[in-house]
């Protein structure tokens, strides 16, 4: 009977205890994850709600000014900054070169897995297993080179005079058209690309238009990608077989990812019917190379996000802020008006070598205004690392500040906040090579690098000449110059201005 009464008897058990029993397990559960969470990055400061928790991620991923507010907390804590429960933020130049180098042990992240456009096809930037990466990269590289294209410069030049051409006689001929320059240089980066890539631009240019609805698909998918790629367990839900089957984009879709999988699937058909051509063109060697259809596909989304988006965004950047320095703007007008008697329409890139001025304000651009601000966290490999004299376990993600790496007072100078390209004339040999390849890791580094950057600095050198060889460029709305919106990638538009004719000076 005392045993009894002390262990009490079944009746005694009631539903509401078992239910205080499973809920203090709960707490208890919580108590310790969240502890467990907190203490393996404890030693590195950041805001309180990232230590525990994605939902300080969250916020700033659906903020649309995403990459500034990272850069923020940089400033605020330090080179090497906690932003979530296993997710470090670096502005510090020497750790990201080491951690992302091609002899580097880190490897990508799920990151990569769940910036899919295309779910069921995975492009090079989604290949998580690094050697698959390189054998993937050296075969899009004959492409992206121009090895296999040795009209590559010819077909930008074509398009970039089609661009001048647009300009003059739609908004300089008249006597006052505004001009939406943020999204005409969109439709010059769509043209060129596919002028590269499929041997045909795609017309926006021609156009005057969004004719396949990209940038209209764009201003409504690309604000969902920073969560579902920051956030491990929201990337698995949308990238899951269950979810794709059910909800998954599909080439028939009217909006969405399914439109852009459409435009891939449209402009790779041909190139594998049985009586298909060779082509000496990206695409061309691609096949030649032996990429499958899919392969094919979802490569053609790559180009046209990566190869549009990022360097719209630069050249837009570009003249805007040569807009807001008068001497600057002046100075380079003058270099062009000098040099442009001895070079082509548009110069080469042997003749932009020749070119200091404008090669500083393309680096300047690229510099104070990174095109690209996702995270694309790479991991800890197994045996941890050593960041800023602490140990970083084995699986952390790390992600590189573009704009705090490319704002570095160390590099860079005081003044590293502003937009200011004398400062790459005023240096010696040896700084500017190190302040050039401190501003291109604004591309990746190492095997990370981007497949088209040469491609986009050579769009962005020649549309810069030419358009201020050809035009003055007035700002119709100084206080709100242009929307601006940045999802890792930049929203731009309604970037109003006034443009004239240049009266070329004359010789007296």
């Amino acid at each position: 009977m005392a045993s009894n009464s002390i262990l009490g008897s079944p009746t005694s058990v009631t539903p509401l205890a078992i239910g205080m029993g499973i809920g203090a397990l709960f707490l208890s559960y919580l108590a310790v994850s969240t502890f467990l969470t907190w203490y393996r990055l404890r030693s590195f400061p950041g805001p309180f709600l990232a230590s525990f928790s994605y939902l300080w991620l969250l916020r700033a991923d659906i903020s649309g000014d995403n990459g500034r507010i990272r850069h923020e907390m940089s400033k605020k804590y330090g080179p090497v900054t906690r932003i979530g429960p296993r997710e470090l933020l670096v502005s510090d130049i020497d750790q990201i070169k080491r951690s992302t180098g091609a002899r580097g042990t880190y490897k990508r992240s799920v990151w990569y897995r769940d910036t899919r456009v295309n779910p069921y096809h995975p492009m090079v930037f989604n290949l998580m297993d690094t050697a698959e990466h390189d054998r993937r990269k050296a075969k899009l590289m004959v492409g992206y080179s121009g090895r296999d294209n040795l009209s590559m410069e010819a077909e930008i030049d074509g398009v970039v005079r089609e661009f001048v051409a647009c300009v003059r006689d739609r908004y300089a001929a008249a006597p006052f058209r505004p001009l939406d320059l943020a999204t005409y240089t969109s439709y010059f980066t769509l043209d060129a690309i596919s002028k590269v890539a499929y041997g045909k631009s795609f017309g926006y240019l021609a156009r005057g238009d969004d004719i396949h609805g990209y940038l209209k698909t764009m201003r409504t998918t690309l604000p969902t990608m920073p969560a579902t790629s920051d956030i491990p367990a929201l990337g698995s839900f949308f990238g899951s077989t269950f979810f794709l089957n059910l909800f998954g984009p599909k080439i028939t879709d009217k909006r969405g990812f399914g439109v852009l999988m459409k435009i891939g699937h449209e402009l790779v058909k041909d190139r594998f019917a049985p009586d298909a051509k060779p082509q000496s063109d990206m695409m061309g060697a691609f096949v030649r190379m032996g990429l499958t259809q899919d392969q094919c596909e979802s490569e053609s989304l790559l180009q046209i996000i990566a190869g549009t988006d990022t360097t719209a965004t630069a050249l837009c950047q570009g003249v805007l802020h040569l807009m807001s320095s008068p001497r600057t703007y002046l100075a380079l007008q003058q270099e062009i008006d000098a040099s442009a008697p001895r070079l082509s329409t548009p110069p080469t890139i042997a003749e932009i070598d020749t070119l200091p001025l404008l090669k500083a304000v393309a680096l300047e651009t690229l510099r104070i205004h990174p095109p690209f601000t996702g995270t694309a966290y790479k991991e800890v490999p197994a045996g941890g690392d050593t960041i800023h004299g602490v140990f970083v376990p084995a699986g952390t993600r790390v992600a590189q500040d573009y704009i705090g790496t490319a704002r570095s007072p160390a590099v860079f100078g005081d003044d590293a906040e502003v937009f200011r390209p004398e400062r790459w004339l005023e240096a010696d040999a040896a700084r500017r090579a190190e302040m050039r390849a401190t501003t291109e890791l604004c591309f990746g580094n190492g095997r990370w690098q981007c497949a088209g950057k040469a491609v986009a600095l050579m769009e962005l050198h020649k549309a810069l000449f030419e358009l201020l060889r050809n035009f003055d460029f007035r700002l119709l709305n100084p206080a709100t110059p242009l929307k601006s919106v940045n999802y890792n990638l930049y929203i731009q538009s309604d970037m109003w201005v006034h443009v004239t004719d240049r009266v070329k000076p004359t010789s007296s």
